[in-house]
């Protein structure tokens, strides 16, 4: 355990976030999906859901994508001995799902946690459905921070995660963490 994760796992509400990504991992989403996982990340910054993933039996393999370099997320593969089983790309969200990198990728598991603003959130979404298998599952982040109820700019995952779900005329499931998990199946 790198003295990073110490850290991070210190700090209440990243490690009820943490407990909660791998429950949803270990115990719904292998319900409904029924086998090993491959996964799109978007998004990783200090690797806490990178971490979640990895620590996994079920996932076989996870792509992600930050426009950060994230070398804490990095220390954490190497510590979990899951290198071979991650494929990282430094790049903008948009660039990736327009890149050769998507070319016949599909996925079981596509967890959203970039950008904020609703326009990119919304965004992300609607092209990570396209590359989800059926069944799969849609995650995000930030559906219930107090900040998008008060209408910050910034805050614009429940707005865009809302409009998907209503969009697709999918049932959401979500998980009460601090500022909310949810999820829809495809």
């Amino acid at each position: 355990m790198t003295e990073n994760w110490k850290k991070e796992m210190a700090h209440k509400p990243t490690k009820e976030y943490y407990e909660a990504m791998k429950d949803l991992i270990n115990t719904d989403f292998v319900k409904i999906l029924g086998k090993e996982m491959k996964i799109l990340e978007i998004g990783v910054r200090t690797g806490i859901s990178t971490h979640a993933f990895l620590e996994s039996t079920f996932v076989k393999h996870l792509t992600s994508v930050d426009k950060l370099d994230c070398p804490l997320a990095q220390l954490e593969v190497v510590e979990l001995n899951r290198m071979d089983d991650w494929k990282f790309h430094k790049m903008e969200s948009k660039a990736f799902f327009h890149s050769d990198h998507v070319k016949g990728e599909k996925y079981d598991l596509v967890y959203i946690d970039g950008s904020h603003i609703e326009v990119d959130a919304a965004s992300d979404m609607r092209l990570s459905w396209l590359l989800l298998n059926e069944p799969g599952v849609m995650m995000t982040d930030d559906v219930q921070h107090e900040k998008a109820f008060k209408g910050d700019y910034g805050y614009g995952v429940a707005r865009a995660f809302w409009g998907m779900m209503y969009g697709q005329k999918r049932k959401a499931t979500f998980y009460p963490t601090q500022n909310g998990l949810a999820y829809i199946i495809k």
